[in-house]
C-alpha cells in the first residue's frame, strides 16, 4: 500500500478531509435555515486534517535523514574550523 507506515493516521486525515469536503458542499448546496453552520465547519475540519496529514509525514521520515544532517552538520562543522580557527 502507499501510505507508508503510519496507516492510522493517513486513514484519520482523509476521513476528515472527506467529512470536511461533504460538510462543506453540504452547506452551499443544501438549503438549511443553518446552513453558513455547514460552510463554516467543513473548512474547519478540512484545517484540523493537517494534523493528522503532519503526524503521518513525520511518520514516515526514514532515519537516512537523521544521518545526513548529521554528515552535513560535521562538515559544517569542519569547514568552520579551518576557516575560523585555521592551525599555524
Amino acid at each position: 500500500m502507499c501510505s507508508g507506515r503510519c496507516f492510522h493516521f493517513f486513514f484519520l486525515a482523509v476521513i476528515f478531509d472527506v467529512a470536511g469536503l461533504i460538510i462543506f458542499f453540504l452547506g452551499i448546496f443544501a438549503h438549511f435555515s443553518f446552513s453558513d453552520f455547514f460552510v463554516q465547519s467543513g473548512p474547519i475540519i478540512i484545517f484540523l486534517s493537517l494534523v493528522f496529514w503532519i503526524f503521518w509525514y513525520l511518520g514516515n521520515i526514514s532515519k537516512y535523514m537523521y544521518g545526513q544532517k548529521k554528515r552535513t552538520f560535521r562538515l559544517f562543522y569542519s569547514l568552520g574550523k579551518l576557516y575560523l580557527h585555521p592551525e599555524n
